[in-house]
């Protein structure tokens, strides 16, 4: 019978920490490894001590998979507000010198050891083109709509501007007198 996985909450309990420090762990990927399940993540008892005894040997985070570790130092990047381009062109020419790097998930990828740079070079080639495409959707989605709005508005402020030079505004808003006043309402009665 297979072991019963813990909660966030249960491992939080354990560590007698806050259950967001869990979450934190986790997203950061430097907590035990979670298991998913559906939407929930669930942590073995095993993993758990794997992870103390790291800690106490002073590993500190232990190694996941090659592409967590990327996804990990591109979250990072983007929570910085960095230019993730900047920071992945270096280092795709340096996996470069390894040999030629190739599609990520292709059977040439998988063939590679996890410690290769070509690897880890797939995987940032395609960070960099997500990022390339996700950008591209952003103008699309965001920017181009809120250019076509600030277009608009400035023929609407053009032709409105027209309007009001067309006409003599100090006939306009001119008071009428108190004789045109007695005037009107002697034609309304």
């Amino acid at each position: 019978m297979a072991e019963k996985l813990w909660t966030a909450q249960e491992v939080a309990d354990f560590f007698d920490v806050p259950l967001g420090t869990i979450y934190q762990w986790n997203s950061k990927g430097t907590g035990p490894q979670g298991i998913r399940v559906g939407k929930h993540v669930r942590y073995s008892r095993d993993e758990v001590d794997r992870w103390c005894a790291a800690q106490r040997d002073g590993q500190g985070k232990m190694t996941h998979s090659i592409e967590s570790t990327a996804e990990d130092a591109i979250s990072a990047l983007i929570a910085r507000d960095g230019s993730i381009s900047d920071y992945l062109a270096p280092r795709i020419a340096q996996c470069e010198e390894a040999g030629s790097i190739p599609q990520l998930g292709t059977a040439a990828w998988e063939h590679l050891d996890d410690g290769d740079q070509r690897k880890v070079g797939a995987v940032f080639v395609a960070a960099l083109e997500w990022t390339t495409i996700t950008s591209l959707r952003r103008w699309v989605v965001l920017d181009a709509p809120r250019q076509a709005e600030a277009e608009r508005r400035t023929v609407e402020r053009e032709a409105s501007y027209a309007v009001s030079s067309a006409l003599d505004w100090s006939k306009q808003s001119r008071r009428p007198s108190h004789s045109e006043l007695v005037r009107r309402r002697a034609e309304v009665a």
